[in-house]
Order: structure tokens, then sequence, then C-alpha cells
């Protein structure tokens, strides 16, 4: 009976009722933002830099800088290492910083000094085994120069030659569409193609030209003694967004059978031409947890997700790799709070406005727990119908998000009914209780001061 009262008290008091709804439907509206549309991206996007890198997440097994939640991590000592152009990755296209000085590197502290190859070979197994990842691959690159003219002046200019998963460009990345069509010949490679290569927008080799890489020598590479080598150019690529600057860097992709054969050729070994990790994901919706996740994983790499790339090449700004802490929890539970707390401060009031009757109540019999019912059940209502429809609200988006990836429609469902059930979760809990505050000015009403009239 007191539940129902606290039901007809909430619909009496209309104006105030409403109040504490869109309180509460605003901050489930932050909540679905945050746990579902706002974690993460539709599936086409960022869609040119992610066909330039051929992947979603960079590993790297090296820190730029050692921030506080590195070091809280504990488990390594930090070696200062020298870094130079000799070892090409895609990420000198977005940001040079790094290669200026060098580099730390984590050593564990229970164990002896990994080689980085050897480290690299590790992660990438285990990555294999994470139930987000669709690919991984082990990146490579080598030096080249190539001897050009102008102005009657000789000089060399530099780039470098990278492997590509081809199967998973053509599949995944649809590569062929990134092609620039100068003939009728252009394409992108194809699985099998030796000694042919793609160049990236900006580089366009004509035939004729030679590359010129350098061999192995036990100092390191020796650019005294080049090794001449002509590939077949077979297309030209572009990653290029509108008014944007181009993604590309001075690269020429070529299959990993090619790639073997140019680095046994100069004797460069494996541990000269490895770099890092590309990892490939099903969900774009749920990048950045999976960055977040990865930086916890694995505090001696360095892990950039393709929108930090994308933006530090569109602003021309260097790449951070963010803190590996996901603020979004916490907005969710304060927002929650705010709401819950707005609404108990209406209630607080009704229940002063409503001194006679609840005092009436007492006289008539109501026990304390009466009376906890009846208020409760006016707030845990007001708290569930405004997460209802702030829930609701945010469900067309979420949707189109979810749909986007090509998620199974068991997911999709899966995923919505979880994430309206954890709103409609916090709003209970926060109601529950922040009600108490009303709850306690209610108590406190006796009997003997309503008919004294204070």
């Amino acid at each position: 009976m007191f539940v129902a009262l606290g039901l007809k008290n909430a619909w009496r008091n209309r104006s105030r009722t409403a109040l504490g709804i869109i309180s509460m439907a605003i901050a489930a509206m932050i909540f679905m933002s945050g746990s579902t549309l706002g974690k993460g991206y539709p599936a086409r996007a960022y869609w040119e830099a992610r066909q330039m890198v051929g992947g979603e997440i960079i590993l790297i097994p090296e820190k730029i800088t050692l921030s506080t939640d590195t070091l809280a991590a504990g488990g390594y000592t930090w070696r200062f290492e020298k870094r130079s152009y000799d070892k090409p990755t895609l990420l000198m296209g977005f940001d040079s910083t790094p290669y200026r000085y060098g580099f730390m590197r984590g050593v564990p502290l229970d164990g002896e000094e990994e080689p980085a190859l050897t480290r690299i070979r590790e992660v990438a197994a285990e990555l294999r085994d994470e139930p987000f990842v669709a690919g991984v691959m082990v990146r490579e690159a080598m030096p080249f120069l190539r001897q050009s003219r102008q102005d009657d002046i000789d000089f060399y200019e530099y780039g470098f030659i990278e492997p590509r998963d081809v199967k998973s460009d053509r599949e995944r990345y649809e590569m062929e569409q990134a092609v620039i069509r100068g003939g009728s010949q252009d394409r992108y490679l194809l699985e099998g193609d030796f000694m042919k290569g793609v160049d990236c927008y900006g580089w366009q080799y004509r035939v004729g030209w030679d590359f010129l890489l350098p061999t192995m020598s036990e100092s390191g590479y020796d650019y005294e003694n080049l090794l001449p080598v002509r590939l077949e150019m077979v297309g030209t690529v572009g990653f290029q967004q509108p008014f944007a600057p181009p993604y590309a860097n001075p690269v020429v992709f070529v299959t990993p059978e090619t790639f073997g054969a140019l680095k046994e050729a100069t004797g460069i070994p494996d541990s000269m031409t490895t770099w890092g990790i590309t990892v490939s994901v099903d969900n774009m919706a749920d990048l950045e947890s999976y960055v977040s996740y990865l930086r916890r994983k694995y505090p001696d790499f360095t892990v950039y997700g393709i929108p930090q790339l994308a933006a530090a090449m569109a602003n021309s700004e260097a790449i951070r790799s963010g803190v590996p802490l996901d603020m979004r929890r916490v907005t969710e539970v304060l927002s929650f709070m705010i709401a819950a707390l707005l609404s108990a401060t209406n209630l607080s009031i009704l229940m002063m406005a409503r001194k006679t009757e609840i005092g009436i109540l007492r006289a008539l019999g109501a026990t304390r727990w009466n009376i906890t019912c009846m208020v409760l059940a006016e707030s845990v209502w007001i708290a569930l119908l405004g997460a209802l429809i702030g829930s609701l609200i945010t469900q067309p988006a979420v949707l189109y998000q979810l749909l986007s990836n090509k998620l199974s429609s068991e997911t999709v469902l899966s995923t919505i009914g979880a994430e309206i059930g954890k709103s409609l979760g916090f709003s209970l809990c926060a109601a529950v209780v922040f009600g108490f505050l009303p709850v306690a000015k209610a108590l406190r009403v006796t009997p003997a001061e309503v008919m004294r009239g204070e």
C-alpha cells in the first residue's frame, strides 16, 4: 500500500517528478554514450589511415618518454638507446621527433634482457590469441637511396621498402580502391608478385630508376657499397582526405617474398629490419578500449591507435600515446550520482511540504519502515523511468555504430541489453543510496510536531 502511495505522490507532484526524470535521463544518456556510443567508431572511420598502416593499432617495443603511469606499472628497468633513420617505420611520416635522439627500452627486472626481435615475436604470438584481434603482422622495413638530379646538382633521396600482407590489404582494406589510375595497367600487389612494388602518392618511380640498398657490414649498414635493385612498379596508391595533407610517406610496398629476397641479397638480418607490430580488429566500436588494454598489458611498448596517427598527420602535431586510464567509467558514475543527488534534493523538499501528511500517517499507525518504502518507491520510480528514457533516446546512434561493424544480431542484442541493464542498475543503486536523504527527512516528522503545527 505504501509503495503505491509513493507512486501516487510522484504523480501528484508532476513538475518536480519530471525534473528528476529529466536529470536521470541525461545521466543515462551520458552512460550509454560513454559505454557504447562514445567508446569507438563506425566501421569505416579513419579509412585512409588504416589503409596506409595496414592495421588499427601499432605496437613499438620502446618508449619515447616515460610517464608516471609507465613507471607505476613497475617490473622494468629502463635503458636509453640511440635512434637513427636506418631503421625506418611508418611513424616517420607522422612525427619525426622520436628519431632525433633516442628512446627508452624496458628490461624485465626478473630476467635477462631480451633482444627487441625476440620480444616483438613473443608479443605478436600472444596477440594472436586475443579474442578481439582479427590479424597480427610483425612489421619490417629497410631503407633505400635513390639518385636524383635537379638544377645540375646530384643528390640522394631517402625512402624505405616495406612488405605488406597482400591478402589482408585486398580483402580487408580494399587497397585496390586506393590505386591512382594513371594507366590501364595500374593495380595493387597480387599474392605471389615477385620483385614488383607499389609506391605511395608523391613518390612515383619511373621505369629505369634503381633502388640503392645499403649492404650489411660488421659496423651496420654500409652506404659505401650500395646494391642497385630494379623493382617493377605496378601501381601507385594514395591516402588522402579532402583538404588534408596526404598520409603517404616515401615508401614502396612489396610482397613478403620480395622483401625476403632483398634481405638475403643485402645480408641484412631480421633484427635490423623488424620495428614493431600492427593489429587489425574486427570491431572498430571497441578500438579505444583495446588500445587502453594493450597499454596496460605491455608497458614496455608504445601503443598507438589509428585515430592518433590520423590526427597527428592532419594537424601536423606530434603523436601522443595518451594516458592508459579509461576515464569514461568515472564520468558515468559521477553523472548518475549528480542526477540522483538532484532527485534526492527534490524529494527532500517535497517531504518538508508533506509534513502534515506524513504526521497523519504516523498517527494512524504507519511504521518507520512504511514511510521508508513510500519515499524509496517514489525515488526508484523516478530513477528507473528517467534511465529507461535516456537509454532509448541513444539507441539509434548505438545501433548504427554496432551494425556498421558487421556484428552478428546476437552480439548487437546482447550488447544493447547489457548496457541498458547496466544503466538501469546504476540508476537503481543511485536512487536507493541517495533516497535515504529524503527518507531521513521524512522519518524526523512525528505526529506531535504536526499536532503542534510546527
